[in-house]
């Protein structure tokens, strides 16, 4: 991607862990050569459930900008219902990409001339062995495999250190033996992530198949 700043805003809800990704993202950036990283966690009603949203500027230059993103290059949304919510695509540059937790095909949304990116990581995560509703190592897992940004090893080792850390304040979840990097592998190794270039400027009724894509397709306008 050719531009000094890349721009990426991650939407979910209170305890989906949205914050949380953006900031193992942000790590895995530095650690990449991303010289400059600014996160800016935006909460709204402080309850579980609650749609939040994070911004995520990463630069191979020092950032001074600080301010919310309004114009992002990538979106991330962690619960494909938030789409009927929140208005996901307001200021996504032409051609950006968003990238969805959903058990649809990307040919159901309508993003005109944006690349859409889907996986199923609410599923893929629960069989993997997460606790319920956690969906962000996951997200990740799409988001790394969609936009290319970051390498996969990177962002793997990024997951384990940020969990590290939560193991030793947390005696019960190393009993458990959860392994978070375990959804992206998984959505990785099954090619579950669906991409198109969105052409439709309106959705047909017709029904999809919530069955995960043994390939991932790419079409451009």
């Amino acid at each position: 991607m050719n531009k000094d700043i890349i721009e990426i805003r991650w939407h979910g809800r209170g305890g989906q862990g949205a914050i949380t990704a953006a900031k193992i993202v942000a790590n895995a950036a530095f650690i990449s050569g991303y010289s400059g990283v600014v996160m800016a966690p935006t909460f709204g009603t402080e309850r579980r459930g609650a749609p939040v949203l994070t911004s995520l500027k990463i630069s191979k230059r020092k950032i001074y900008d600080l301010s919310p993103i309004t114009e992002p290059d990538m979106v991330v949304v962690l619960d494909h219902l938030i789409v009927k919510e929140v208005d996901v695509a307001a200021g996504l540059k032409p051609g950006g990409l968003i990238v969805i937790n959903s058990p649809k095909h990307p040919d159901d949304y309508n993003f005109e001339g944006m690349k859409v990116a889907t996986a199923d990581v609410t599923h893929i995560s629960l069989e993997s062995g997460l606790p319920p509703g956690i969906v962000n190592t996951g997200i990740i897992g799409a988001f790394a495999k969609a936009s290319g940004l970051i390498d996969m090893d990177v962002l793997i080792r990024a997951i384990e250190d940020e969990f590290a850390i939560e193991i030793y304040h947390c005696i019960p979840l190393w009993e458990k033996q959860v392994d978070h990097t375990s959804a992206m592998r998984a959505s990785l190794k099954r090619n579950s992530i669906r991409i198109i270039m969105s052409k439709r400027k309106s959705i047909s009724p017709r029904a999809k198949s919530t069955e995960l894509s043994k390939t991932t397709t790419v079409q451009h306008c």
